[in-house]
């Protein structure tokens, strides 16, 4: 059903998160870091550490052959 399937490790060998997306909807793999970069302007917290948590993650994310 989805061609797109991603898989972010989180916590090392404790938790990992498989999600997929639509064909017309998926970022290629080079624009992952630029994506992060976009994130990381939009988001805006009271404690910056946790927008940082959250920029960290995005940069496991992987992609499932």
């Amino acid at each position: 059903v989805f061609s797109h399937l991603f898989c972010l490790q989180h916590d090392e060998d404790v938790n990992e998160i498989h999600f997929a997306l639509k064909s017309e909807s998926c970022i290629e793999d080079h624009c992952f870091s630029e994506a992060t970069l976009k994130l990381d302007k939009l988001l805006k917290f009271d404690h910056p550490e946790i927008g940082q948590k959250i920029i960290n993650a995005t940069k496991k994310i992987k992609r499932l052959k």
